[in-house]
Parts: C-alpha cells; structure tokens; sequence
C-alpha cells in the first residue's frame, strides 16, 4: 500500500494511492486525521484503511502539493557507513558497530521541493537512502521483533 502526505490548499493532508488515484483519508469521518495519528493507530488502523477507502473523496494530483513523508518525527536516526562501498569510496575501513548520527526536523522536504543550501557550505554530497518508519515505540529489541515495529518504507536524499 501506497501512502502519501500532500498539500491541498495549504493544508496538509494524507492519503492512499490506489489505480493511479489519490484517495485523502484525512477528509474520511472516524479516520485518523494524520499520517502520525494512522500510524499510532498501529494495525487497527492499518486494517480499517480498506474500510476508509469506500468513502474517500478521490483529489487531483495536479492539485496538490506534496509534502514530507513524515511531518514532525519524534526522532531521525541516521546510519552512517552503512555498506562497503560507500566505506571503500570513503577511504574508511567499514566500522565494527553501526555510526549513529542524528538529523533534525527541519531537515526535511517533499519531493520536488527546493533544497536550500547555505552560501557558506562548502563541497556538497547526496546519496539516495532507505528510510525505515517505525511505527511504535520500542527498545532492546532482537531482530524478529525489530522486524515487526517497521511500519513502513520510502526513500531519502541526503
């Protein structure tokens, strides 16, 4: 399943992307009024998304705008060095434990959005990434359990 953030009319909104229509849950009666708010809703919410759909109104793509996949994360967990490659291109030996790094809120933008870059930066660097929603809270996980708090995927360009 496709979720989308969007715009419309300056207000921010979500949706499902089905057949090549956009459908705006966020106008549905008893649907989550955000994408986070679905998402807290955890598989309740995700299991009733079908259910929402019947009533959907369907919203031109050309009138909307999009917007960030997640507006306001409580937390952006970067992983740095995270395939050889990207290590060897680095001239860095690939590192014995995952490098942490944090990025902030107001990092993020839509697609298509203009990124702003400071007159002040220096040598400039993208790289296209996985980011990894994960939809609960959770701490101290193994691995299978890790598996079942990811409630989603979409890419990155940092």
């Amino acid at each position: 399943m496709k979720l989308q953030c969007f715009y419309s009319h300056g207000e921010p909104h979500y949706g499902v992307v089905q057949n090549e229509k956009l459908y705006d849950l966020s106008q549905v009666s008893g649907a989550p009024a955000t994408l986070q708010a679905l998402i807290e809703g955890g598989e309740d919410a995700l299991d009733r998304i079908h259910e929402w759909l019947k009533s959907a109104p369907v919203v031109l793509s050309e009138t909307v705008t999009p917007a960030p996949a997640a507006a306001s994360p409580e937390k952006i967990l970067c992983i740095g060095l995270n395939y050889r490659a990207h290590a060897a291109e680095s001239g860095e030996k690939l590192p014995d434990f995952p490098e942490v790094f944090c990025q902030f809120r107001n990092a993020l933008s839509a697609n298509q959005d203009t990124i702003r870059i400071s007159p002040y930066a220096g040598q400039l660097d993208y790289e296209a990434e996985l980011v990894v929603v994960i939809g609960q809270t959770c701490r101290d996980l193994t691995p299978e359990e890790a598996s079942k708090a990811v409630f989603g995927y979409t890419c990155g360009n940092d």
